[in-house]
This record gives structure tokens, C-alpha cells and sequence, in this order.
């Protein structure tokens, strides 16, 4: 029996991020066209339909998804670098995201501006990816005819292990939730074109948040009014570990925002997150990846 749509559930959806059908959570990148309307006067309130043109076209929106092993090591090249997972390099490629509706295949090329890496206790990782584009096409739905891999289970917040799931100035910590951000900070170029001529990262900023108990929070509050020590900075690290997969992120230098603890109302344990700037030394990189 064929059957027919006259709604088009959110679940017959599938997402292609370079070639590669995955499985995902939300998805809202978009093509939006400007309208240029004209503000002259002209001795009346009626805005003429023949004054009107079109803008520049703005491509971007994000993917969450909570990531397996394997849709790691498939998205952090676009995030990263220009080919290898564990690198952190200057050099950022094009990534193809296709978007299949069923009645429409959306094509998008462009990069990815922004990730997000975060956890919290009972729940799988999430993995939030900004994207900036530069072109557009659009054919007939149905084109993505592969299904995601489901064969990986994907990455628990539990991965991180019960007491050392994150390792600062040598001491390990417990944690209630982190968030692990890189920005690209790109900025589309438009030139004569409405469509963006150059998507070219401007600067990165790597950044990680924590939560914990208070009075850990506390010491690490401390360490972190100290103040970044030249010569001797903080060093840290998290790892997962999902059966024979493992993802690590180490940090070379971790310099904190120091801010201390505000009281909310009603009766609740208190919290003081902590965010920290994760910055290079040397020759060696903000952050390392390691991805087995």
C-alpha cells in the first residue's frame, strides 16, 4: 500500500552533513531573501509594489544532534580544521548540508560557525552546530535515500565516568553539567552579489562553563582569582569513554572569569558556574582533540 501525505511529519525527515545521512535532533537553517522597500517620500503612506527589490540572501541556521562516535569524527573536521578530527588548525573547509523534506531536498554550502558540546546528568550529549552559508539549491524531495547509521549508541553524559570526569590544575572533578564551546567568529562577506562571496573565520574563542558542587566551586573560584600564572598555567581535560570509543578534549592554558556567588530565593543547593577562556601556549593549541 503507497501511502499519501497531506501533512509532512517532522519524522520522515533526513539530514546529510558531507555526504553522510545522520541522525538528528532539530534542524532550522533556512534561506532568507531581504526585502528592500523604499522609505523615500512621495506624498502618501502606500508603499508602491514597483519600488520594490530584492536584498541580500541570508543562509544559516543550526543542527542539534546528540552525537555518536561516529558523527563526531565525521563533524569536527568542518568544525576544526580542514581534514583531521583531532587537529586544531587556521584553515577551515566547505561543508554540503542537505536538507530532505520529503517534498523538497534544500542544499546548502557553507561552514560551520560556532559549536557547542554540553551534558548534564541522565541525559545524552548534545551537539549544537551554528551554520553559516553561502548558496542554495533546491530539487524535488526524496534525494536522500540513505538511512543514518543507528548501529553506535550515542554519547551519555555518564561517559565522563562518576568522579573524573574533568581534570583541572591536576585535580580531578565531579561535574553537574559543562558546555564546551569553539567560535569560529566568521562573518559573511557580500560584495557586488546578494549571495556571501567569502566566509572566512575572524578570530576564535574556545570556552568551557562547569557547574559542580558549591564548596568545590569555591577552591576553584580561588585558584581561579589568582589570576593566569605565566609559566605555570591551568591545564585541564574531559574525557567519554562509549564501549571501544573514547573522546578527550585537553586544554593547555585555562584562564577563569572570576565572579563570585549569587544567592537565589527559595531553598535550593548553591551553585557558582564557572567559565573559563581556553587559550594556547606556545606551539601548542588552545585544545586538543583525541578521537578513538
Amino acid at each position: 500500500m503507497t501511502y499519501t501525505y497531506t501533512e509532512i511529519p517532522s519524522w520522515k525527515t533526513r539530514l546529510s552533513i558531507g555526504g553522510t545521512c545522520v541522525e538528528f535532533v532539530s534542524c532550522d537553517i533556512t534561506e532568507q531573501k531581504d526585502l528592500v522597500a523604499d522609505d523615500g517620500l512621495r506624498g502618501t503612506r502606500t508603499r508602491q509594489m514597483e519600488r520594490l527589490a530584492l536584498g541580500q540572501t541570508h543562509i544559516g541556521g543550526s543542527i542539534v544532534m546528540q552525537p555518536t562516535p561516529a558523527d563526531m569524527t565525521l563533524v569536527l573536521p568542518f568544525l576544526l580544521n580542514s581534514g583531521n578530527a583531532d587537529l586544531l588548525t587556521d584553515i577551515m573547509q566547505d561543508v554540503t548540508v542537505i536538507v530532505d523534506t520529503f517534498t523538497q531536498a534544500s542544499t546548502y554550502v557553507g561552514r560551520f560557525t560556532r559549536g557547542t558540546l554540553s551534558g548534564s546528568p541522565g541525559q545524552p550529549l548534545n551537539l549544537k552546530l551554528d551554520f553559516v552559508g553561502k548558496s542554495a539549491s533546491f530539487a524535488g524531495g526524496g534525494t536522500l535515500s540513505t538511512a543514518p547509521d543507528t548501529s553506535n549508541r550515542k554519547y551519555m553524559f555518564a561517559d565522563s565516568g562518576s568522579s573524573t570526569a574533568l581534570t583541572i590544575n591536576s585535580t580531578a572533578y565531579s561535574i553537574s553539567k559543562f558546555e564546551l564551546v569553539v567560535d569560529n567568529k566568521i562573518v559573511p562577506t557580500y560584495m557586488n552579489g546578494q549571495l556571501p562571496t567569502d566566509l572566512e573565520p575572524t578570530d576564535r574563542i574556545c570556552t568551557l562553563s562547569i557547574e559542580t558542587r558549591y564548596a568545590v566551586e569555591q577552591a576553584l573560584l580561588t585558584l581561579a582569582q589568582a589570576g593566569p600564572v605565566i609559566g605555570s598555567p591551568l591545564a585541564g581535560s574531559i574525557g567519554f569513554t562509549n564501549g571501544t570509543n573514547s573522546m578527550g578534549f585537553t586544554w593547555a592554558a585555562m584562564a577563569a572569569h572570576s565572579r563570585t556567588v549569587s544567592i537565589p530565593g527559595g531553598h535550593q543547593n548553591l551553585r557558582l558556574p564557572l567559565t573559563y577562556d581556553l587559550l594556547g601556549v606556545s606551539t601548542t593549541k588552545e585544545m586538543v582533540t583525541t578521537l578513538v
